[in-house]
Parts: structure tokens; C-alpha cells; sequence
């Protein structure tokens, strides 16, 4: 319809629309060759066409589904980021699991914080590292202080939510 409407302004001075001044336009465009032939797709190219935008759907809730989770983060955690720069990191998955919040990690000992992080991670001497770091930023931490059960529950489906969207990306490679 936008094409129609631009082609009756090119061709009339008056952009006034009527039922006749379309239908002429309509053959006036079909007869001078100006459409594009609609291919509907079959066999493995429409299935391709298919799983890409079932894909790329998959990859928007999970960057949405990132961002919920680095949000909750900054509110309750925001020193993370310092000691975990990438989001999937074995070791934060592990660390958000059992300690989540600030309040958690401190009931923990620096060598069970290590204990978590290199059992996942597999390495054991920058754990120790980060454990301390993280007990550190624990102490200190400029994040909403007052946790309950509201808390915990938007942190939980956060992380359920982006083990969803990465398992479901995961999946659509196999595909």
C-alpha cells in the first residue's frame, strides 16, 4: 500500500485517493513491470529461513534475560563485576548458586569460597584469588543490604531464565 501511495503521488499532482485512481495505479505499476515476484520458499531453504528466526528470537530473551540478571546484580552485588568481568564464568555461576549476595558470602571461609570457585572453574590458584577478592568486596559492599525472600526469588528467575535462553541456543546449533 506504501508503494501504491508513493506511485499515485509520483503520477498525479493531487494525492487524493480513491478506489479508481488505485486500481489504475495497480495496472499502470503491473503493466510497466514495477513489482517483485513473491517466492514462496520450500524445502531446506524455508527451513533455514525458519530456524534463523526462531534463533534469533531465542538470542533477544537471552541478552534480555542477561541484562535482567547484570541489573539484579548491580543492585544487590555491584563489586562482581570486578572480580567476574564475564558473565559466564563458571566460577560466578557457581559462586551465584550458593552465596549470591553479599550477606551469603561472608557466612563462607575464604577457603570454601576458593573450594566452590576452583571446583567449577578447575583453576585453583586464581580461585583463591577471587575468594579473597570476593570476601573483600563482601565487607564492603555498596549494594542494597536488606535481602529477602523477594530478593532471592528475582535472582533465582533471573538465573533460570538465562539457563533456559543459553540451553535453548544450545540447542537450535545442534538443529
Amino acid at each position: 500500500m506504501r508503494i501504491l501511495k508513493h506511485e499515485r503521488e509520483l503520477n498525479e499532482s493531487s494525492s487524493a485517493k480513491s478506489d479508481i485512481k488505485d486500481a489504475l495505479t495497480l495496472t499502470n505499476l503491473t503493466r510497466e513491470g514495477k513489482y517483485i515476484d513473491t517466492i514462496i520458499e520450500d524445502g531446506i531453504a524455508w527451513q533455514l529461513r525458519t530456524l534463523s528466526k526462531v534463533r534469533e528470537k531465542v538470542q533477544r530473551q537471552n541478552t534480555g534475560a542477561k541484562n535482567m540478571l547484570h541489573a539484579v546484580l548491580d543492585d544487590y552485588f555491584p563489586e562482581l563485576k570486578k572480580i567476574f568481568w564475564a558473565m559466564n564464568s563458571k566460577g560466578l555461576w557457581a559462586i551465584l548458586e550458593i552465596c549470591p549476595f553479599p550477606e551469603d558470602v561472608l557466612k563462607y571461609k575464604g577457603s570454601a569460597l576458593a573450594n566452590v570457585i576452583a571446583k567449577a572453574s578447575r583453576r585453583k590458584a586464581e580461585a583463591v584469588r577471587k575468594a579473597s577478592a570476593l570476601y573483600l568486596a563482601a565487607q564492603t559492599s555498596i549494594g542494597l543490604k536488606l535481602i529477602g525472600t523477594a530478593d532471592r526469588y528475582r535472582l533465582a528467575v533471573c538465573l533460570k531464565e538465562v539457563r533456559r535462553t543459553e540451553g535453548m541456543l544450545k540447542e537450535s546449533k545442534k538443529n
